[in-house]
């Protein structure tokens, strides 16, 4: 005996199991979820220097590449890693050589030389003080600064460009 249509739309509605679709679902938010942090997502990009030296006022001077001169610019955040010759922290007896001292660019002067840029920092730290910056011991260390924010998107693209606009790739076995 044959059931009638509406009899079996019925059945087929109460037997349909939720779970595929709470998978799918929650899939769903997961990828808009990833999509959302690679598009907007703050990374923080850095450029290195290295320390040359504290004036008598407590300022801390360091070299960068000329090459990231442009942009380098007063008031961008900076971490202040400063070591004595002998390689320890001058923080004080208990700091580790990896801890960091906040700081912030005052002045950036691109003149200098031709692979140069040197750049005077303030320290914000009152944990090391002007006076233990100018003692007089030779100093080493680097200086890294903040220069920008990009989204990871943005990041990918700006590493991906150079090798499309490479140019001419050539896939032979001989040198050119």
């Amino acid at each position: 005996m044959a059931l009638p249509f509406h009899q079996s739309i019925r059945a087929l509605q109460a037997e349909r199991e939720w779970a595929p679709v709470l998978i799918a679902a929650s899939a769903l938010a997961l990828l808009v979820l990833w999509l959302g942090w690679f598009l907007w997502a703050p990374v923080s990009l850095y450029e290195t220097g290295v320390l040359v030296g504290v004036t008598r006022g407590g300022t801390v001077v360091a070299n960068f590449p000329t090459q990231v001169a442009d942009r380098l610019r007063p008031g961008q955040f900076a971490l202040l890693r400063v070591q004595d010759d002998r390689g320890s922290a001058l923080l004080s007896p208990s700091a580790s050589a990896q801890q960091a001292i906040s700081a912030v660019v005052t002045s950036v002067d691109a003149s200098l030389g031709a692979d140069v840029t040197e750049v005077t920092l303030s320290s914000l730290s009152a944990e090391w003080p002007s006076a233990t910056l100018s003692t007089g011991y030779p100093l080493s260390g680097s200086v890294v600064v903040e220069v920008g924010q990009v989204s990871p998107a943005q990041l990918i693209w700006r590493v991906s460009r150079p090798a499309t606009d490479a140019g001419t790739v050539s896939f032979s076995s001989t040198s050119p």
